[in-house]
């Protein structure tokens, strides 16, 4: 593996989203992402945090479970969703998100970290 690789990180915290730039919103759900992509190089060996941000626009508590999906984009444009280590390159299986399931009071936003080690080879 070489010595950085490159990551592109999409929160997928509920199960339909609509992708819009900057941020993700779940359709009819008012739950909002920010950000729902990230670009980054993370050398090997290094560790590297990305603060996710939940909001919960809707007028009722919400109960959020946060995963982590490979994803690769088809020749019309459309995301193709995999379970993590399917893609032959993914680096999903050296991610962590914290915390992963929580309660979201109706206009509150909760802080969600995606933590990725890469290892040094």
């Amino acid at each position: 593996m070489k010595n950085s690789s490159r990551f592109i990180a999409l929160a997928a915290i509920v199960a339909a989203t609509l992708l819009m730039p900057g941020h993700a919103t779940s359709q009819g759900l008012g739950i909002d992402v920010a950000p729902a992509k990230f670009e980054v190089s993370i050398p090997a060996g290094s560790t590297y945090n990305i603060p996710i941000s939940v909001h919960n626009s809707s007028g009722e508590t919400t109960h959020v479970q946060a995963q982590m999906v490979d994803f690769g984009v088809d020749a019309s444009g459309s995301y193709q969703f995999q379970k993590i280590g399917t893609r032959e390159h993914s680096l999903l299986r050296w991610g962590a998100i914290r915390p992963r399931e929580f309660d979201l009071q109706a206009g509150g936003t909760q802080q969600v970290q995606l933590t990725i080690s890469v290892p040094d080879q």
